[in-house]
């Protein structure tokens, strides 16, 4: 049965990104130009059109960036789309704290104590007693 065995090139099992497809592109292209829709919003206001036409376009526009993660998500995958969200936050990372080694706690996730780039300092004792 060796011979029914199919051989998977190095180069491409490496490489996450060819792994993930056509979704995976599709994704990204759509939610960082979901972004482009907030320029709009003042050629959308200077607009010689109905008031309520006006306010419809504009809220759409500014939610479509926020609305579209969701497009995002459920076309890539949940995986793909943390794959993507480590890869940027990861570049982001590496790129500020060669840049400006004071903004890296800035850029860590969660509590920046628990990461080590921020000593614990305990609260001081407090009675609850208000001060006079």
């Amino acid at each position: 049965m060796q011979g029914n065995s199919v051989k998977v090139s190095r180069k491409t099992d490496d490489n996450a990104a060819l792994r993930l497809g056509w979704r995976f592109a599709v994704g990204v292209i759509l939610l960082f130009g979901s972004y482009l829709a907030w320029p709009i919003i003042p050629f959308v206001i200077t607009a010689d059109i109905d008031p309520g036409i006006k306010s419809v376009l504009a809220a759409v526009l500014g939610a479509t960036p926020f609305t579209s993660k969701f497009i995002v998500i459920a076309l890539m995958g949940r995986p793909a789309y943390e794959f993507l969200k480590r890869t940027v936050w990861q570049t982001l990372r590496a790129k500020f704290s060669r840049a400006n080694p004071a903004l890296a706690p800035c850029l860590t996730s969660g509590n920046p104590a628990s990461h080590g780039s921020v000593p614990h300092r305990p609260l001081p004792e407090h009675d609850g007693r208000r001060d006079a």
